[in-house]
């Protein structure tokens, strides 16, 4: 079975979904809407909170796009969930 290639913008609807603090229903929901397993969306929000704490909580199997969208958002966090928010009407 070939291991599913996250996108950027995929990767990016996954912070979002951390930060706005979803709940796994709603995540499901989510992920199942954009034809993604919601367990490995569920992971993505894990990693997310792992470099959220520091390595305190979440899950520590970071890749380089999670790296990067989270640097992404920490340059300009107001900005950022605004145009996600406008972007995606969420």
């Amino acid at each position: 079975m070939e291991k599913y290639k996250w996108t950027k913008e995929e990767t990016r609807i996954a912070l979002y979904a951390y930060l706005k603090g979803m709940s796994r229903c709603e995540a499901t929901t989510l992920a199942e809407s954009m034809g993604i397993s919601s367990g490995a969306f569920i992971m993505r929000m894990a990693n997310f909170r792992y470099l959220d704490t520091n390595g305190q909580k979440g899950l520590s199997s970071i890749k380089k796009l999670e790296q990067e969208v989270w640097d992404e958002y920490c340059n300009n966090k107001s900005d950022w969930i605004k145009t996600m928010e406008q972007k995606y009407s969420f």
